[in-house]
């Protein structure tokens, strides 16, 4: 019966340390989760970290786009006030166009008409040219078909 004890005793004390290696693999296992764990909030930590950064940039960039925005309307504007401007330059131009071409219709009615009076007062100039002519030879007795003073006996008549 000793020996049947002794057994018995040798067979817990193995369950014993089969349970405690068992614990102790339980515990290393458990040191290592624990391990996967603290590195998992590290990496989480980080990662907080990194969105809070990323969370800033982008609330900076969103800023940027803002300001960004804003000028373009500003240009928007600008460009809109420039092309009104010039919609009234054109307008203007095309009303000086349009004096220009009336001006033109009546330069040159009035050219048409400064050679009518070129061409009349020349016409009235020979005509005046001859008469003078008629006058300086009558004055002298040699106008052409006329009597000269000398055979009227002096009276002048022509």
């Amino acid at each position: 019966m000793a020996d049947r004890k002794d057994k018995l005793a040798r067979t817990h004390t193995a369950q014993m340390q089969r349970l405690l290696n068992e614990a102790d693999g339980i515990a290393a296992l458990a040191r290592k989760d624990s391990c996967l764990a603290a590195n998992a909030v590290a990496t989480a930590k980080n990662a907080k970290d990194e969105a809070n950064k990323a969370a800033a940039e982008a609330h900076k960039n969103a800023e940027q786009a803002g300001k960004y925005a804003e000028d373009a309307k500003k240009s928007a504007d600008q460009a809109q006030d420039s092309a009104n401007q010039a919609a009234e330059s054109a307008k203007t131009a095309r009303s000086a166009a349009d004096r220009a071409d009336q001006d033109a219709a009546s330069a040159d009615d009035s050219a048409a008409q400064a050679e009518f009076s070129a061409n009349y007062a020349r016409e009235t100039a020979y005509v005046a040219t001859d008469a003078a002519n008629d006058a300086r030879a009558s004055t002298q007795g040699r106008h052409p078909g006329c009597i000269p003073d000398a055979a009227l006996g002096g009276a002048g008549f022509s």
